[in-house]
């Protein structure tokens, strides 16, 4: 049964961030116009679309490969693509490359910031990234290496000076056919709303019914993490005899071993003290140690580091001890095994992050007047 506590405030972050998130990032999956880029290699022409839906290329070189689906693969490193199906490429020209959108519904004097991840094509050595906002540089350049997952990246926090600023991804590299490839670029922005992140429960996955599947083995494509080893998504009535997934879900993530996985979370706030709750359970030969860390800091459960979960056959929900933040913005959120011999699971579900208490009052009680608000209207 899912907490009570955790489904009032997803439902709350979700009610106020919508309303309060008004400014405007296109296309960031690239997946709007993804599926048309079916000639061979999957650059713009030549049977392809000229462009990519809301953005711009400076050359030619660039458009969409994807897996799996009718898309042209050619460019596409050996990894899943962890948003839907498409992801976007810029090959190396002699000279460096970018696409670009104008970013709108800023505020001036409000922060900002940009999260994406990146890969460069099998391969390539050399390849290099950086991106600006607003003509400033949020992600410094930097080398880019060709691996099997996705590599998570958050910018530097930019300041609006208006209402619009133009977003730049550049590939760097200044030699021919280095390709860089991106893919599920985000916005964030101060909300006052819970930190949230995009498929806490898992339920979003192209994974088969009764199965498993782990970044060792073909990776987990279209789940917004980024799985690697061991971890992966499980799906009910799995061979890992997994027990159900809370709350009437028919999935949950597993680290097995030293597997990972991460993604983003946003947005964090200094001077709040927040609590981050999940649910657990253990396969039936052990369950396996991990650790959880938030933008490199980590999360501690009754003053430790890690936690071993013991119960078998149903999850059991924990709560971190509090914590605090250094800085703002969106924060990479990375779960690990730790345990290398033996085969050892844990299943995991329903991530949350739970505010300070005042924050939590702040939260349902905007939630209450948001539906008193409903209920006038319609009279």
């Amino acid at each position: 049964m899912k907490n009570p506590i955790k489904l009032a405030l997803l439902a709350a972050a979700a009610a106020l961030t919508a309303s309060a998130s008004a400014q405007v990032l296109s296309n960031g999956g690239f997946e709007a116009n993804g599926l048309s880029f079916t000639a061979y290699p999957g650059t713009f022409g030549g049977g392809n679309p000229a462009a990519i839906t809301d953005w711009t290329a400076s050359t030619a070189n660039g458009g969409i490969n994807g897996s799996p689906g009718p898309q042209q693969n050619a460019f596409l490193p050996n990894a899943p693509i962890t948003q839907g199906t498409s992801a976007a490429f810029l090959q190396g020209v002699g000279s460096p490359t970018s696409l670009s959108q104008t970013v709108t519904g800023l505020t001036a004097n409000s922060t900002y910031w940009i999260t994406y991840r990146e890969n460069a094509r099998t391969g390539n050595t050399g390849v290099s990234s950086s991106v600006q906002l607003g003509g400033s540089t949020i992600v410094a350049d930097h080398a880019v290496a060709s691996t099997g997952l996705f590599q998570l990246r958050v910018s530097d926090a930019y300041t609006a000076t208006g209402s619009s600023a133009s977003l730049v991804l550049n590939n760097t590299s200044t030699i021919f056919d280095n390709t860089l490839v991106l893919d599920d670029v985000r916005l964030y922005s101060v909300t006052g709303a819970t930190p949230v992140g995009m498929n806490s429960s898992f339920e979003t996955n192209t994974v088969a019914a009764n199965s498993v599947q782990q970044g060792s083995v073909g990776g987990v494509p279209g789940a917004l993490w980024g799985f690697s080893g061991g971890a992966g998504i499980v799906k009910n009535g799995s061979i890992f005899g997994n027990p159900a997934a809370p709350g009437g879900g028919t999935s949950a993530a597993l680290i097995q071993n030293t597997g990972s996985f991460s993604d983003v979370y946003g947005t964090f706030e200094t001077g709040k003290q927040y609590q981050l709750t999940l649910d657990v359970a253990a396969r039936g030969g052990g369950g396996n140690e991990f650790s959880i860390s938030l933008g490199g800091q980590s999360i501690l459960f009754g003053g430790n580091g890690t936690y071993t979960p013991t119960n078998v056959g149903s999850y059991l929900t924990i709560t971190s001890d509090f914590f605090t933040v250094s800085s703002a913005g969106p924060k990479a959120l990375l779960f690990t095994g730790l345990n290398n011999s033996g085969d050892k699971t844990t299943f995991i579900d329903n991530i949350a992050i739970i505010p300070e208490p005042t924050t939590f009052a702040m939260l349902i009680g905007g939630l209450g007047a948001l539906a008193l608000l409903r209920r006038r209207l319609k009279v």
